[in-house]
């Protein structure tokens, strides 16, 4: 005697097992793209924060010469500016949290020539 439909059995939990794995990669792809979505939004917000708060910086240093630093909170994060001093040179460093994600911005500012800005780098 010849077992009726094993072969179609056998054939459908192939074609489950295929479906299933298929199911939980794309579950995991999507996972993955969801946390590689939230880095990258904290690092454009500790971005943003740092630059607000390089330029909170400047405006204070611009009026108070003998500034030297200070923290800011943020609703999402938080910064520290530090100020360097060499005679009439300053070098402003913002560092901004945001969750898990840090940036630093520095910018070197020539009091002597009017407040110009040497340089301004990440």
């Amino acid at each position: 005697m010849k077992p009726n439909g094993y072969i179609a059995l056998t054939s459908m939990l192939i074609i489950l097992a295929a479906t299933l794995v298929v199911a939980m990669s794309a579950n995991l792809l999507s996972i993955d793209t969801g946390r590689t979505s939230v880095t990258l939004e904290d690092g454009m917000s500790s971005f943003a924060l740092a630059n607000t708060c390089l330029e909170e910086g400047l405006l204070r240093l611009r009026q108070d010469m003998n500034y030297t630093g200070g923290s800011l909170n943020a609703i999402d994060g938080s910064c520290t500016i530090t100020v360097l001093a060499n005679g009439t040179q300053r070098e402003l460093t913002s560092e901004a949290t945001v969750d898990s994600s840090t940036r630093h911005i520095t910018v070197d500012v020539d009091l002597a020539s009017g407040f110009s800005f040497d340089s301004w780098r990440e």
